[in-house]
């Protein structure tokens, strides 16, 4: 019985450790682009990369502000803007996006993410990967009525809340 748990147990973690070394390599991770190369986009990237393993194989940027566009911001290039978003996930084989907007959003942005979403993109927004990733909230990064928004948001997926209305 000794025998048979510490083979076991040995088995086990020479499984995980050849698991974490497989699929954690670049060529298995998802591919992000972060929309949005502001304060809140360059602190995302930042801590994309320091996570380990990597959540994500950031490709770079995509910003409104055209000036940023070639410029490389945390070791990541902004790759273009709304109007070749699409374009950009294509050529780039992107599978997530991650939204990173803290200000006001163009309306051509906002057109570019929903057919990217129709395309079958995933879509995360900062507050909650940075949530999942660090563990807290990045108050730092948020706009005033984000906390405002996030209780009604919670009030609302409580079950109690779908009793209440009916």
């Amino acid at each position: 019985v000794a025998f048979f748990i510490g083979s076991v147990s040995v088995l086990t973690l020479i499984w995980r450790f050849t698991y974490i070394q497989i699929f954690t390599a670049p060529t298995f991770l998802r591919r992000a682009l972060i929309i949005g190369a502001g304060r809140s986009g360059c602190t995302m990237a930042r801590i994309i990369k320091n996570c380990v393993p990597m959540p994500f194989n950031l490709v770079g940027f995509i910003d409104d502000d055209k000036l940023k566009k070639g410029k490389v911001l945390e070791g990541l290039p902004v790759l273009g803007d709304n109007e070749t978003l699409l374009k950009t996930i294509e050529s780039e084989h992107i599978t997530d996006l991650i939204f990173s907007i803290s200000g006001d959003m163009q309306p051509e942005t906002f057109s570019s993410i929903l057919r990217a979403k129709e395309n079958g993109i995933e879509i995360t927004t900062m507050p909650i990967l940075y949530e999942e990733l660090i563990g807290r909230v990045p108050i730092f990064l948020l706009e005033d009525d984000w906390i405002l928004r996030s209780f009604v948001d919670h009030a609302r997926s409580t079950s109690g809340y779908e009793t209440l209305k009916r």
